[in-house]
């Protein structure tokens, strides 16, 4: 499950009285919940229900600010486009010699352009989780429909299927922009990284300092909508740097005791450890792409497999009577150090 730090999953609120609920593994979204966060506030709750309706049963920790307004945006998108053909089939009808009548049609025409433009470019915000351009561009389009419905205020009257078009509409973005509004009352106080979240973690580490180091500037940044990714970005890379390093190094040694003509069981120590670092910069890439799809589960046993390899690396290296292994046994320990950084963040996720 993400982590939405300990009791926040959606957190809406409403002329300052704010309704959260807690995020347990089994609970659903439910008519009510829904019902009494979001239809009830919406200028046509009805239209909302139908739109929404999918969303219940489906597990309330997994119910985003994405999931929750892209059916009112493909919707909305979707009558735009149907109103723009009705708009220009109206156009081409039109016998009305009055330049303005014909004027309106082609005003109303342009509007929706605009409109189809504006919510390309909110859909494009809403994978981003960004509540804010959303709402710009969904509120910008419904100003293009009202002018478009302003014109007709001189008879002749706006047909009654073009005043219907032009709610039906408004009815769609009034939803997305009550989503939008609920998300970012909810965001300053939910999915945040606090300083208590990085001392829980911390505190689970091989080197809390090196953890604090790490995470500590990350305080106040989001969790959303990948709480793995947030928190584990930069120490997993940090790994990877350190993993990519000491490899070289022991790589280095390899080849210089050859060329020296060193016993070959030294050598073969070196090679067997680099062979090690091999797998683990395998597993360590591996868990990079686990991090970017938010799996903590799957990122712990990729850090666990590739924490085993240096261990085992560890191993080869105190058999070896040579000069340089404390400096190889030392980075191998700052990159367990590092790892067991990473596989703390995935234990919080996993049990929050």
């Amino acid at each position: 499950m993400r982590l939405i730090f300990f009791i926040i999953a959606l957190t809406f609120s409403s002329n300052h009285s704010t309704f959260t609920y807690a995020v347990e593994p089994n609970k659903n979204v439910t008519k009510e919940f829904i019902t009494s966060n979001i239809f009830s506030k919406t200028s046509n709750p009805s239209l909302c229900f139908d739109v929404l309706k999918d969303l219940i049963g489906h597990p309330l920790a997994k119910t985003t600010f994405a999931t929750l307004v892209v059916r009112p945006v493909a919707a909305a998108e979707s009558r735009a486009r149907q109103t723009h053909k009705m708009l220009e089939n109206m156009y081409r009808a039109l016998i009305d010699p009055i330049s303005e009548v014909r004027d309106r049609y082609r005003r109303c025409l342009l509007g929706y352009d605009d409109v189809i433009k504006f919510l390309a470019n909110a859909k494009r915000y809403m994978r981003k989780n960004d509540d804010k351009q959303v709402k710009i561009y969904v509120s910008s389009a419904m100003r293009r429909v009202d002018s478009c419905d302003k014109s007709f205020a001189r008879p002749p009257q706006e047909p009654l299927t073009l005043r219907n078009a032009n709610k039906n509409f408004k009815d769609l973005c009034n939803i997305i922009v009550v989503i939008c509004n609920k998300n970012t009352s909810a965001s300053p106080k939910a999915a945040k990284i606090t300083e208590e979240l990085i001392n829980k973690i911390c505190t689970a580490t091989r080197s809390p300092s090196l953890c604090l180091n790490n995470l500590k500037p990350l305080k106040d940044s989001s969790l959303l909508p990948n709480s793995v990714a947030a928190l584990g970005t930069s120490s997993i890379n940090q790994a990877l740097s350190q993993g990519n390093a000491t490899a070289a190094m022991i790589w280095a040694r390899y080849r210089a005791l050859e060329k020296t003509g060193t016993p070959s069981k030294l050598g073969l120590r070196y090679y067997t450890c680099f062979v090690k670092y091999t797998d683990t910069m395998k597993h360590l890439k591996e868990a990079k792409k686990l991090v970017v799809a938010g799996d903590a589960k799957s990122v712990k046993n990729q850090m666990s497999v590739a924490v085993n390899r240096v261990d085992l690396c560890d191993d080869e290296l105190v058999k070896a009577s040579d000069r340089n292994v404390r400096t190889l046994l030392d980075a191998n320990g700052k990159l367990k150090d590092v790892c067991s950084i990473v596989v703390a963040i995935c234990n919080k996720v996993m049990n929050t």
